[in-house]
């Protein structure tokens, strides 16, 4: 562990440890502890050296699981896309390009290996991808999570703007939790343009926090309870807990995912995690696209608004 550093008390290995009140204190390490941490190489700046300098090293990126072939469908499916291309050709796009986060190159490539590999039992299956069926499954992974500003802009053959205007059919907050097929999903994310501030109609403010107030695990689990509680006693009875987030939050929400996961899994209600974006500010924006069935994304632009 930590590269050995520990030291070896009566046959048994302790490791110092920084977390939380047991500053400095000498744990016990179990002999098939194994850690792996991943960093982004964006992010390296932002870790303690004095962490990773504990661990071997190895940088890894898709460039090293990509066979030819997979290196063919993922340049034909950027040039299909074209998303990156047509936003360049608009002035003052920055906020719009903050917005891509999730249509980076590395989360395509995550797409593409995933629906390649991961869901492939028998890696020789790669003989026959169907390349337009992975096409379509990461296309309906994007074009949810796109909002109407970066749609307008898109040529009207352009594979993303056909799928949002063919099958948009959300439009607001009441829309989401009126789908019963969407009710099905135990965590969801909705992107908006929409300020925390705002009354959302049909969305019970008794039921919801801001991330912005949590300081501590104890404090999340402890808030949600007391909300389960009100709704319990309440005359509605809704089955949802909302969580706000702002922009410079958003790096959290996979945080926030695993820990409803691990500390929810009993419970009835559904948890939606609301991103309020300000598109004048140039903060960066996290939009993460998420494999997991068991979770939901969509861009809705006016948690009021109307059809358009």
């Amino acid at each position: 562990m930590y590269n050995r550093n520990y030291q070896i008390i009566k046959g048994e290995k302790y490791a110092k440890l920084n977390l939380g009140i047991f500053n400095q204190q000498l744990i016990k390490v179990n002999d098939n502890l194994r850690i792996i941490i991943l960093v982004d190489e964006n992010s390296m700046e932002k870790i303690d050296s004095t962490l990773l300098n504990r661990f071997e090293k190895l940088i890894f990126s898709f460039d090293h699981l990509f066979d030819n072939q997979l290196k063919i469908i993922y340049n034909n499916l950027i040039e299909e896309i074209g998303l990156r291309r047509n936003i360049r050709q608009i002035e003052n796009n920055h906020c719009l390009m903050n917005l891509l986060t999730s249509c980076e190159n590395i989360e395509i490539k995550g797409l593409i290996y995933y629906f390649c590999k991961i869901k492939k039992k028998n890696l020789n299956e790669l003989d026959n991808i169907d390349e337009e069926q992975l096409k379509e499954n990461i296309i309906k992974k994007i074009y949810k999570i796109l909002p109407k500003d970066i749609i307008d802009i898109l040529p009207e053959d352009n594979i993303l703007k056909i799928k949002y205007n063919k099958n948009k059919r959300i439009y607001n907050f009441k829309d989401y939790i009126s789908n019963e097929e969407l009710k099905k999903y135990k965590i969801s994310i909705i992107y908006t343009f929409s300020s925390i501030f705002d009354n959302v109609y049909c969305l019970n403010k008794k039921l919801s926090f801001s991330i912005s107030d949590i300081k501590s695990e104890d404090e999340i689990i402890n808030l949600i309870n007391e909300l389960k509680r009100i709704n319990q006693n309440d005359d509605e009875n809704e089955n949802y807990i909302c969580i706000y987030f702002n922009s410079s939050e958003s790096i959290n929400i996979n945080y926030m995912i695993n820990f409803i996961l691990n500390n929810s899994t009993d419970d009835q209600y559904n948890y939606i995690l609301i991103i309020c974006i300000d598109k004048y500010l140039d903060d960066e924006i996290y939009l993460h696209i998420d494999i997991n069935p068991n979770i939901y994304q969509i861009f809705i632009d006016n948690l009021n608004g109307k059809k358009f």
